[in-house]
């Protein structure tokens, strides 16, 4: 599944969905992924994206990501290359 698939998805969710697969694998717990993405309302295909997202970069929102460009407001002056290289003459 796409990023896209899970952008609705708000983080706090998300964060749980990991945790709880996270601790139960730590712990040997039995468990299935199914009843884990069940019970926070999530379709398999979202769990499974939001599980292998092993990114931290993605756990972040979109206005505090390096990755996911920003996409919203004004186009920016100047180039992050020019900013660098305002701050480098600077």
């Amino acid at each position: 599944m796409s990023r896209n698939g899970i952008a609705n998805i708000d983080t706090p969710k998300k964060a749980r969905i990991k945790g709880v697969c996270d601790f139960n694998d730590a712990m040997d717990i039995p468990y299935f992924h199914s009843d884990v993405f069940r019970y926070h309302g999530v379709s398999k295909e979202q769990g499974w994206a939001i599980i292998k997202q092993d990114n931290e970069l993605f756990d972040r929102r979109h206005y505090n990501n390096e990755v996911v460009p920003e996409k919203r407001g004004r186009k920016p002056k100047l180039s992050v290359e020019q900013l660098r290289e305002a701050d480098r003459f600077l």
